[in-house]
């Protein structure tokens, strides 16, 4: 490249580097940045030559500190380019040594992009005028609705399985925990390759399975209307405060139903034993909790997907 553009290359020895570059950054070229005293920002810059003047792209990398300063060219307008939306607005410069100065004010972390023209750019818009005075506007007092449920995902369980139980468990690790103790490395299911049927076809002892149980508290008052919703119920045995219980299938407006005893806490677990129908155990399933029509529990039939063409 050097050889067929060298107009365009300057070799200087290593001794003579930093002196070259800051001729080259300076005022010769009619373009220089200076940074603002006691400035703690990180500033990197990259200019880059048009036929019509240059860009230059401006970033503090600092997470900590803003970078302030100013940019000097001899240009005869400048333009900010806004990053987000690509629209570009004149800048309020003022002359100074035969050019412009512009100052700029990067937030930790930001970037900022300026052109500079060889052709004068249009003055900047004057700011809109503020609200005219008058009497002041009534509004109405604030409402607020709730759109939908409230959720609340139960992430951490008692587990049992094999024999050992780990309590106060994220529900990740407690899944893999119940996999390990059934004679698996880690849950297939997550993430592998089966090969033909090689993990669907694999069996486990009768006295195989696991134990889940989430644990909540309340404070104050049971609310009226409380649920608490199971992915996939049938593939286990259901309790809540020891008492067992079977999933239901909610109608679609399901009607107003009595309130809920009022315990102080709660708890709710489910267990498996995998047999002919089901030969491997399931994951623990992350329970969530919600406040809709009734106190009871719902359970969502399976339906089939259909995808739309690429």
């Amino acid at each position: 490249m050097a050889k067929r553009f060298p107009a365009y290359f300057l070799k200087v020895g290593q001794a003579d580097a930093v002196t070259a570059l800051s001729g080259m950054q300076g005022v010769r070229e009619g373009f220089r940045i200076d940074r603002a005293p006691q400035d703690r920002g990180i500033l990197f810059h990259h200019r880059r030559h048009l036929e019509d003047g240059e860009i230059l792209l401006l970033v503090n990398t600092s997470i900590e500190a803003p970078s302030k300063g100013s940019v000097f060219t001899t240009r005869r307008g400048v333009e900010e380019w806004n990053l987000r939306t690509g629209a570009c607005q004149p800048l309020a410069a003022r002359p100074a040594n035969g050019g412009l100065t512009v100052d700029f004010e990067l937030p930790p972390p930001a970037a900022g992009c300026f052109s500079s023209r060889t052709s004068p750019t249009k003055p900047p818009a004057p700011p809109p005028p503020g609200p005219r005075p008058g009497r002041p506007r009534r509004h109405r007092p604030l409402e607020v609705h709730r759109l939908q449920p409230n959720v609340l995902t139960l992430d951490y369980v008692d587990i049992t399985a094999g024999g050992e139980t780990r309590r106060n468990q994220y529900f990740y690790p407690a899944n893999q925990f119940a996999w390990q103790n059934n004679g698996m490395a880690r849950n297939p299911w997550d993430s592998a390759v089966q090969f033909k049927d090689e993990l669907i076809a694999r069996t486990f002892p009768a006295d195989s399975g696991f134990e889940a149980s989430y644990r909540f508290t309340l404070e104050g008052p049971v609310p009226a209307n409380l649920e608490i919703v199971f992915e996939r119920p049938d593939l286990y045995t259901i309790t809540c405060n020891g008492s067992v219980v079977a999933a239901e299938v909610s109608p679609p407006n399901p009607a107003p139903r009595p309130p809920a005893p009022k315990p102080s806490s709660s708890s709710t677990g489910g267990s498996t034993k995998p047999s002919a129908a089901s030969p491997r155990p399931r994951r623990p399933p992350r329970r969530k909790r919600r406040h809709p029509q009734g106190p009871t529990l719902h359970h969502l039939p399976r339906t089939r997907t259909r995808l739309s063409p690429w």
